[in-house]
């Protein structure tokens, strides 16, 4: 079934996706058409050889490109039809102006430094032999062999107890290169259908999820207090109750400790985040803070043997509990049974605040809030361990 109307781009928008596919001709050029199916809606022009065969040509995706765009296209072709030559055609980019491009992109939007550097380097390291290709000389068939070899591990020379690749390099690799693919037409993309090595693209933290319940949060308190690095210790419990990602926990400094609060000049979010600090925490953050100085650390979360300085595994295997992100899974998870407004609960963990009116909040301006939202979900969090070890001292 063909529709013959004058497109508009808010009629192109406004094409729904249909079990049987359909077409909609364009009135204003002869011949352009979208054809709208269950998955997708393209752009195509029909053309007549001078053996009077119809060819059909797909000029685009309507979410990539627009009517105007398309337009100028198809007039560029029937143009080119009628001087008896084919239009000019702008060869495929090679891999490495796509990454060069990408890595441009980052950099403008002032994204990540550490994953634009581990971009670069990975497609560097593993892909350098393809960085002359151009993007349609790279077949799955190479995209499959290549995440073959690199997800076997191999030793590295000169370090007897370290190994490079596995399944997690090959992907980060891969993914990357189909990040970077994208900012081709979609069909020279041959990253196109590729099927990672994780069953699921669900972030997952080695199949850990979250302690629902205060009576678990107890168990898991007693196991962590008897822990014999009081450090660790501290660093467990202070995840559980901030909600932080491990890596911006570690690397805590001294220097960035307020009265009630711990400043990070900037997070994953690339913004500055400012932690509030509720009576519990504040009291496990003197004392971990009174040993670091007794230690002459910069770092809150000191470790000798580091190169760094500080904390860098902060996971301990051998203990049958949740650790990492599954601890930032658990006060997601508690403080939603409160009655504390999903914005400001986002605001604690360095969520994006959702919609307009997430653009509008100051974080600082609210802290009295936030601080005292942190304290109602100490008290939530911690209300099977008052339970439990009753000589605890109560969050105020």
């Amino acid at each position: 079934m063909a529709d013959h109307v004058k497109l508009t781009q808010t009629k192109v928008r406004a094409l729904k996706p249909r079990a049987d596919p359909y077409i909609v001709r364009d009135d204003n050029v002869r011949g352009l058409f979208v054809e709208v199916s269950a998955a997708s809606a393209r752009y195509k022009l029909a053309t007549t050889t001078r053996d009077r065969r119809t060819l059909k040509r797909t000029l685009g995706r309507t979410s990539d490109h627009t009517l105007e765009e398309a337009r100028d296209w198809a007039r560029a072709i029937l143009k080119a039809n009628r001087r008896s030559r084919a239009p000019e055609v702008r060869e495929p980019p090679t891999l490495k102006e796509l990454l060069d491009d990408h890595i441009s992109y980052r950099e403008a939007r002032k994204l990540d430094e550490r994953n634009t550097a581990g971009i670069k380097h990975r497609l560097n390291l593993h892909l350098g032999d393809w960085l002359s290709l151009r993007i349609t000389d790279i077949t799955p068939a190479m995209v499959r062999e290549r995440h073959k070899r690199l997800s076997v591990a191999r030793p590295i020379p000169g370090k007897p107890n370290k190994t490079t690749g596995g399944t997690r390099l090959a992907d980060m690799t891969i993914e990357n290169l189909r990040t970077i693919a994208n900012g081709a037409i979609d069909y020279l993309n041959p990253v196109r259908g590729f099927k990672f090595t994780r069953a699921s693209t669900t972030v997952k933290e080695r199949g850990e999820g979250a302690m629902t319940t205060p009576e678990q949060v107890a168990e898991w308190w007693g196991v962590v207090s008897t822990m014999g690095n009081p450090t660790r210790a501290r660093f467990n419990m202070l995840l559980l109750l901030s909600g932080m990602r491990s890596g911006a926990m570690k690397a805590t400094r001294l220097e960035w400790l307020g009265a009630n609060f711990i400043d990070y000049p900037k997070m994953k979010s690339g913004r500055e985040f400012r932690l509030p600090l509720s009576s519990v925490m504040l009291d496990l953050v003197g004392e971990q803070a009174a040993l670091a100085r007794a230690l002459g650390s910069p770092w809150l979360f000191p470790a000798h043997r580091a190169t760094s300085g500080h904390l860098t595994r902060p996971r301990d295997d051998s203990l049958p509990i949740k650790q990492g992100h599954a601890l930032r899974r658990t006060y997601i998870t508690l403080a939603a049974t409160t009655d504390i407004p999903q914005h400001v609960r986002e605001m604690l963990v360095d969520h994006t605040t959702r919609g307009v009116h997430g653009t509008y909040l100051d974080a600082l301006a609210m802290f009295p809030q936030l601080l005292a939202a942190q304290e109602q979900i100490t008290r939530t969090i911690l209300s099977g361990v008052m339970c439990a070890f009753p000589n605890m001292r109560k969050a105020e």
